[in-house]
């Protein structure tokens, strides 16, 4: 009786590890995740900002363009 309530006590403890390791492993991709989901949010906000920046000063260039053709 004795040896089977240790070897019993051990399996728990053993799925109890297991658990944690598992939830932890689950914790370490979440982070991972949101991280990367942050990082290419924050790159593609710059690339339209430089998109855009980019066709702003463009239509300047035209339009400035256009009204020195016309003198």
């Amino acid at each position: 009786m004795v040896v089977a309530a240790v070897l019993l006590e051990l399996v728990v403890v053993v799925v109890v590890v297991v658990v944690l390791l598992l939830l932890g492993v689950v914790v370490v991709v979440v982070v991972v995740v949101e991280v990367v989901v942050v990082v290419v949010v924050v790159e593609l906000t710059v690339i339209i900002d430089v998109v855009g920046a980019a066709f702003v000063l463009h239509q300047k260039c035209l339009n400035y363009n256009d009204k020195s053709s016309t003198f």
